[in-house]
């Protein structure tokens, strides 16, 4: 069988494996999956409540924050709503697409807000990498599902501080594009990682659970029926499908059937 760390790590970017197979590795993790998916919704809509409430304070003196005000309240209604439509439905082809509506709303409204406040290079770099990080660690799905949000944030980004001529954002371009783009690479190797780990327990468990069923034993040679099919010498067998190793010896009753006396005396 083979081992899943052989297996590119580009394939555990995206669902590379048979819909059956697939199917059953994401319900595997499902009840885990939405856990995580609810926790990190609450948590961010934690952290939109406590900027939602500075920015209302600030709102007197600055007027133009009403704008982000009302991005960050329908984001966090959105992300509860998805935290709860995952938890009926229980699919992971939901949770996938439900990952990529939301991180994508979440993505055009950074770029909203970026082109509706004076941000400084410094704070539009470090709200675009929290994001990248944040998306691809809480929600438990394929980075492949989150790259329409990141395409979206990072070219409309580029564009943006590519058109402004504000002399700091002039000198901070290339530090902003680089930063940002190491954040989605980081990001996506990780969450590949994270993928093929979780892949190895699950084939593990998946092989223990397979040897402990029935065996296909011939009833008169003895061999064993292997997974595709051909019968194999039972030592043979076992060698391949776990870590045992074999030596060879004889037993009492079979040394006395085929030496008699002459394997007793010796």
């Amino acid at each position: 069988m083979r081992s899943p760390y052989d297996i590119p790590l580009l394939r555990f970017m995206y669902d590379a494996r048979q819909p059956a197979e697939e199917l059953a590795y994401r319900e595997h993790f499902l009840d885990n999956d939405i856990r995580q998916l609810a926790v990190s919704s609450y948590a961010v809509t934690l952290l939109l409540i406590a900027m939602t409430m500075v920015d209302l304070s600030r709102l007197a003196d600055e007027p133009v924050l009403v704008n982000g005000i009302g991005i960050k309240i329908i984001l966090l209604f959105t992300g509860l709503g998805v935290a709860r439509i995952v938890a009926i439905k229980r699919q992971p082809r939901v949770m996938d697409l439900c990952a990529l509506l939301y991180t994508a709303l979440f993505a055009i409204g950074l770029l909203l807000t970026y082109a509706s406040n004076d941000y400084s290079g410094l704070r539009i770099t470090a709200l675009t990498a929290v994001f990248i990080y944040t998306a691809h660690f809480a929600f438990p799905v394929y980075a492949s599902y989150l790259l329409p949000a990141m395409t979206i944030l990072i070219v409309g980004e580029a564009a943006m501080i590519l058109i402004q001529n504000r002399a700091d954002l002039v000198l901070d371009r290339p530090v902003i594009l680089i930063v940002v783009l190491f954040a989605q690479f980081m990001s996506m190797l990780a969450s590949s990682l994270h993928q093929r780990a979780r892949y190895s327990i699950f084939s593990a468990l998946k092989q223990v659970k397979t040897r402990s069923g029935f065996l296909p034993i011939c009833a008169s040679c003895k061999k064993i029926r292997n997974d595709d099919g051909y019968y194999q010498q039972i030592e043979q067998y076992i060698a391949e499908n776990s870590d045992a190793e074999f030596t060879h010896g004889i037993c009492p009753t079979c040394a006395k059937d085929l030496y008699g006396d002459l394997g007793k005396r010796k």
